[in-house]
Formats: C-alpha cells, structure tokens, sequence
C-alpha cells in the first residue's frame, strides 16, 4: 500500500529538524535512518552546539567561500537574529561567547534538538526512525521506496547531511538521491579539517598557538593565496581557525607558509642588518624569542638553524641572516594530507548549485524538489555557520511548499 503526504523530508539533522518544525498546515513525513533524531547537532561545539554567530546577515555570508551570494539570500530571510529569537520564545535562551559563537544557555545541545522536535510533534509532523531510503523515482510525483514502505508525494525535500562524520548518519546517500532526479554532484571532500605533515621541528610545538598567524599557500611552486586567523600547532599536524576555515582550498602536495613574527621578510632582514651593527654582542637567540609569537616556537626554530644560547649578532654571517629570514617569516610546511571525510567537520562540494534557486532551495530541474543544508554545495567557517545554514535553508524552502499548497 503507497502512503501519501504532502511533504517528506529525507533526514532529521539541523536542516531536517528545522523543516519539519517549520512544516505548519502541510501534512508531513520525516524518515531518518537513525533511532533518533539531530545526531550531528547533538554533538556539535563538544556537545554545547554553537548553533549560530552573532553578527549580521552581510558579515555572515562573508563567512562561506565563494559562495556568498548564493546563501545571502536564504540568511536574509532567516537571519542568525531570527534563529536566537526563534528558540528563545520556544524556552531556550542563548548567550554569545567573546568569539561570537552563540550556544545555547545551558551549554546543552539537547536543547536545541529536543525544541525543534516538540514544535515539529505540535505540528502534526510524522517521523519514522531507522527507515532507510532505497530508491526515488518521479511519475507526476515522487515515489519514494525505503526498506518498509513505499510513499508518493508532491513536495520532496533533501536534508540527509554532506559525507562527513558517516557514523551520525551522513554518509553520502542524498547525493545519489539527487542524481537518480537528475542533478549534478560536485566531488564532495571533506572541510573545516585539520592538516597533517611530517615536519618534526613543528611536531614538538603541540599544543602552542599563534593569534593572527599570517599563512600562504603554495601550490606547484604559485603563491595562491594568503590567510590570517588563529593558528594551533597538534602533534600530527595543524589545525585552529585559519586552517578548518580554509581547507576547503588546500591539497595534498600544497606548502604552506608560515611567518611566526609579525614583520615582513624585508623588515626582519633590515632589523637583522641593523641589530648587528648596533648590538653585536647581543644574544642572538635572546631576540628570537623576543620577536616570535612564543619562547618555545623561538628555540625549535633555533635549534633548526644551529643557533645556541652563546652565539651573538656579530658572529651572525649573511648566509645565517638569510636563514634566519625565510624559516622566521615563510617557514614552509608541506600538506601530506588534509583530514578526510571521519575527521572533518563539514563537506565541502554537493549538489551543483547552479541547479537550486537560490531564493527558495528549489530544483530547476524537477518540479517539487527541495534541498536544505550540507547536503548542498555550501560549507561555512567554523563558529556556528553551517547550523545557521542548515536552519536557513530548511526555511525558505518550507515557505515555498506552503505558499504553493
């Protein structure tokens, strides 16, 4: 027997949840592999969900690569703003750390997932958990078979996450989805990912950090780009801001460079220059830490270069002044790896967006589908961007389900 809803969303993550809260007057099916929902969510910020940012719609989008234009219209209409409001008069307050991320009150993700279900429940919304989407097909509507059922609706809606983080749910399945109904995937890969190298000097600074690091990045020998943000030194590799927010850009193979001062290769160079005319029995290790952004970066670089305790400006040859520039100022780290899809935290690439109107998350291609979330071609920064996505999006596409009913 075909049952029949006007809505069925596959997935019950951020975007998922988000919908089906949203789903009002629209009789509507979620199915979700899982045994219950927001499984992700649950685990975002440690636990804590960050689940938007403070700031404005126009500061937000600058938050989502080259891919601005197409969310700004999405936040407009359900800015981070709305999305405090929303759950504060639902019962959960929010506060705003010094970073901006915005959590909720009790620092309990819980909350979050469990509001969005009880304003979905209210709304005569219907769930099935551990019911699993085998095949969608399109015949004046969509026919949707799972391992239990088979259903027919006229209103579709994607919402089954990127590739990432596989054991929450999201393995990849709403990209095949949306090939069977004609759309194009961009290679998803994954983001917000740490990096790893082998570079000994740089494994003995776990756990140090640079504030406003300046990196480059290097690719076949072409100086692509050049980043600044707060950069973490692990004991495989690095991570922090500067490196989740933009891995979505680096490659295997990639160098990038690092400046552990906050000078210039010129302005290092001349200072050196200077320093040894002036202050030639100074310790030349002495200043190194003064002018790197922590003691212990100081002596592992020095150590690189041979530099002890008792060597002074004066004994400072042009070869050793040179050496002291590059590994200060563009220190050069080569990408072994960039985290793959079980350690990041978003997927960059999905379903081409040059396929969804940007306006309502519908498809250009086939009547009645709707996509929301990773699921798409857009990944944010870390810091709370892509649940605000992710609830963004589920919106505008819901307002244009019930404005067609």
């Amino acid at each position: 027997m075909i049952e029949t809803f006007k809505l069925l969303i596959i997935g019950c993550g951020a975007a998922g949840l988000m919908a089906a809260a949203s789903s009002e007057n629209i009789t509507t099916l979620v199915i979700e592999k899982n045994g219950n929902s927001g499984k992700k969510v649950l685990i975002s910020g440690k636990g804590q969900c960050n689940f938007t940012h403070d700031e404005s719609v126009g500061e937000m989008v600058e938050h989502f690569g080259n891919h601005k234009n197409f969310v700004k219209h999405a936040l407009a209409k359900w800015s981070p703003q709305m999305t405090r409001e929303w759950f504060k008069s639902r019962g959960v307050d929010s506060i705003v750390m010094e970073n901006g991320k915005v959590f909720p009150k009790s620092l309990m993700a819980g909350d979050v997932v469990e509001v969005l279900m009880n304003e979905a429940l209210n709304k005569g919304v219907t769930f099935h958990f551990k019911e699993t989407v085998q095949s969608i097909t399109y015949q004046d509507a969509f026919i949707v078979k799972t391992d239990k059922n088979v259903y027919k609706v006229p209103n579709l809606l994607i919402a089954t996450g990127g590739f990432t983080y596989a054991v929450t749910g999201s393995d990849g399945d709403g990209y095949k989805f949306a090939k069977e109904l004609g759309h194009e995937i961009i290679p998803p890969r994954a983001s917000l990912a740490p990096i790893y190298h082998s570079v000994e000097a740089l494994k003995n600074l776990s756990g140090a950090s640079i504030t406003g690091a300046e990196l480059g990045l290097l690719r076949k020998g072409k100086l692509l780009k050049n980043y600044k943000g707060d950069l973490l030194f692990t004991h495989k590799g690095l991570s922090g801001p500067v490196i989740l927010n933009n891995s979505r850009d680096f490659m295997a193979g990639d160098i990038l460079r690092i400046n552990f001062t906050s000078l210039t290769r010129q302005d290092l160079e001349a200072e050196l220059v200077m320093l040894s005319q002036k202050k030639g029995k100074n310790s030349l290790r002495f200043y190194l830490r003064q002018i790197c952004h922590s003691k212990s970066m100081a002596d592992q670089l020095a150590l690189l270069l041979g530099i002890d305790e008792q060597l002074t400006f004066a004994e400072m040859d042009k070869k050793l002044r040179q050496k002291i520039v590059i590994s200060l100022t563009q220190f050069e780290v080569p990408i072994q790896q960039v985290g793959g899809r079980e350690i990041g935290m978003a997927t960059a690439g999905g379903v081409d967006l040059s396929e969804i109107k940007a306006k309502n998350m519908a498809s250009k291609i086939c009547e009645g589908l709707y996509f929301a979330g990773e699921v798409i071609d857009v990944d944010g920064d870390t810091g709370g961007y892509n649940i605000q996505w992710a609830f963004s999006s589920a919106v505008v596409a819901i307002a244009d389900v019930r404005e067609k009913l």
